[in-house]
């Protein structure tokens, strides 16, 4: 573990300042720097008055919570030994233990960091919708602080952190489409798909493909280049295949253990392959009206959310390189279908898939708003009065 440790800090600290030194003046929107200290200290209240109201009520902050105290723990000489942590999910846990480490076992910090990692992610949704559209961005930072984000976010979770990633990962994807800034917006690709990876591999390996080859068929001019690329997919499937089934990726058992861990209501549904086109159905679109009576009003506020901002970014699609963001949503999604095993589970889970849609529903929104205004300046009714007023 001192190794691990000692490697990640010496390989991924000047990876980090380098690339954050490229980064931030992309993620920097003047549009919304007067609302961001505000935001912050909303979210940061939110967090401790929760905190303080019920306490780590989430069976995952609690096992975080003690993960990060036995690395610290670890880390200073007090114990021989730290605590066991699964690959592909140690991003959080050694961060937190890491701020425990220096600033003291207090909730109150991890809590604050990720305050902290949902303004960051609600600044660079509005840039990201700043690139697809002029004057969006206020729309999309607005979209961005809503009640999923506020309640998930601000427990002990490793969620906020992981949206932080995504919306940098998706930045860099549009970024490289519409800016010609390409080294600048690749270096945030990578950060934030790395980030990704080490919160939660298993969705950081689909979206990081989808937007890799995504960027790659997008990117190539030429009809035979693009036929080339899905050549080479499809002849790289069965290697893809052969990787996941020597990894039991796919395993039953593995994946019906995966379910068990991150079941937090009593809501499952079934799953598996068998049941694959169903379960995605639900994780896109569930839980279905007659569904709710068993469920409870937090599942039908998220729900609502959820489909608030999924029809504002079918809105919002006819926007240029659109696709390239749905590719990642749907990427997200298509993931959470294969672990997801109730509305537990789902609810938070499908945030992931909500920022990245953030930037196209703002663009949505502004749509709407563009054809009311249009609307108010063509009525005959309108025209008159402000003949008169004038």
């Amino acid at each position: 573990m001192v190794t691990e440790t000692t490697f990640a800090l010496v390989a991924g600290v000047p990876l980090l300042l380098v690339g954050g030194m490229l980064v931030l003046p992309l993620i920097a929107t003047p549009a919304v720097s007067n609302r961001l200290i505000v935001s912050l200290l909303l979210f940061v209240a939110f967090g401790f008055a929760l905190y303080i109201t019920v306490g780590l009520f989430a069976p995952d902050a609690a096992t975080y919570d003690q993960q990060a105290m036995g690395l610290a723990k670890y880390w200073r000489g007090e114990s021989a030994t730290g605590p066991e942590i699964h690959a592909g999910k140690s991003g959080w846990p050694y961060l937190l233990g890491g701020l425990y480490l220096f600033l003291g076992a207090s909730p109150y910090v991890g809590i604050a960091v990720n305050a902290i990692f949902c303004i960051s992610m609600a600044a660079i949704a509005a840039r990201t919708s700043q690139l697809l559209s002029p004057n969006t961005g206020r729309l999309a930072f607005t979209l961005a602080l809503n009640p999923t984000t506020l309640f998930w976010g601000t427990m002990l979770l490793r969620e906020a952190g992981m949206w932080f990633f995504i919306s940098l990962a998706t930045l860099g994807a549009v970024g490289i489409q519409k800016s010609h800034r390409v080294g600048a917006y690749l270096t945030a690709l990578l950060i934030g798909l790395l980030g990704a990876y080490s919160f939660r591999s298993s969705v950081a390996v689909a979206l990081g493909a989808t937007l890799i080859l995504s960027l790659l068929i997008a990117r190539s001019s030429r009809l035979a280049v693009k036929i080339s690329l899905l050549a080479v997919t499809l002849a790289a499937t069965p290697t893809a295949v052969a990787y996941i089934q020597s990894q039991a990726l796919l395993d039953p058992d593995r994946i019906e253990m995966s379910q068990t861990e991150l079941a937090g209501a009593n809501s499952g549904f079934s799953t598996g392959l068998g049941s694959l086109p169903a379960t995605l159905l639900r994780v896109t679109l569930g839980p279905f009206p007659w569904e709710f009576p068993s469920l409870g009003l937090l599942y039908l506020a998220e729900w609502v959310i959820w489909i608030a901002i999924l029809a504002l970014s079918i809105r919002g699609t006819k926007t240029r390189h659109a696709w390239i963001i749905w590719a990642g949503s749907v990427a997200v999604i298509s993931s959470l279908a294969f672990t997801s095993g109730n509305y537990g589970t789902t609810v938070r889970l499908r945030a992931m898939a909500l920022v990245i849609l953030l930037p196209l529903a703002a663009q949505g929104w502004a749509q709407i708003r563009a054809k009311k205004e249009l609307r108010a300046t063509t009525n005959p009714l309108h025209s008159k009065t402000a003949t008169t007023h004038g």
